[in-house]
């Protein structure tokens, strides 16, 4: 088991025409900015079988924690959601073929849940997925979220960002990603397994912000 660092992504957007002599006034807008954490997941090293898996530990809880300090407008963060999905193959050293599989979630030790389905043609580097609501299609890379294990998920960064709003410590988050997958065709012992990929879920936050605006 691995832990990985996540990567924060902040794309707050505020576009304001300011005026030198414009008068102010107080308004509260709710402003979104965005978070990703992020996996990497290793094939077993010269492996000649049709199935695979890999688990990881994520730290969830540091991850929203850096994002929420990031944000330097005064106002609460109100609602914290799962919007999206991605992955990209990173390495490979042997077999290539299609993987097909899914990505299975615990949260701080409790009951495993399936989180999304994954399908790629082939792992070749620089292969990517996204999330997708269209049927698999074995020649398309692509996500599909499992709708009870994403509410799972969404339901846990909620009492997370309860807690946090309300001043609760210790808080933790931490979740451990169990990814397998099958390969068609399988690997042999003359070109087995040993590739690499990096799966991202991407985090969406809402804040209640209140800002001085121009007022003309």
């Amino acid at each position: 088991m691995r832990t990985t660092n996540m990567s924060i992504l902040f794309v707050l957007g505020l576009s304001l025409i300011l005026r030198a002599d414009a008068c102010t006034e107080t308004k509260n807008i709710d402003l979104v900015f965005g978070a990703d954490f992020v996996a990497t997941i290793q094939s077993s090293e010269g492996w000649t079988q049709a199935n695979d898996s890999d688990t990881v530990s994520v730290a969830v809880d540091q991850e929203m924690l850096d994002a929420l300090s990031d944000v330097d407008i005064d106002g609460t963060v109100t609602a914290i959601r799962v919007n999206g999905a991605s992955f990209e193959m990173l390495t490979n050293r042997g077999h290539d073929a299609r993987r097909s599989g899914s990505v299975f979630m615990t949260i701080n030790g409790g009951a495993e849940f399936k989180l999304l389905d994954w399908n790629t043609p082939n792992n070749q580097p620089g292969t990517m997925g996204f999330a997708s609501s269209d049927p698999i299609d074995p020649a398309t890379p692509s996500i599909h979220f499992d709708k009870n294990g994403l509410g799972s998920l969404n339901l846990a960064l909620d009492t997370f960002l309860q807690n946090y709003n309300d001043g609760i410590s210790p808080n933790p988050l931490a979740a451990t990603l169990r990814v397998t997958w099958a390969s068609t065709p399988p690997p042999t012992s003359q070109e087995p397994d040993d590739f690499s990929w990096r799966a991202t879920i991407l985090v969406q936050l809402t804040q209640d912000a209140v800002l001085d605006l121009p007022s003309f």
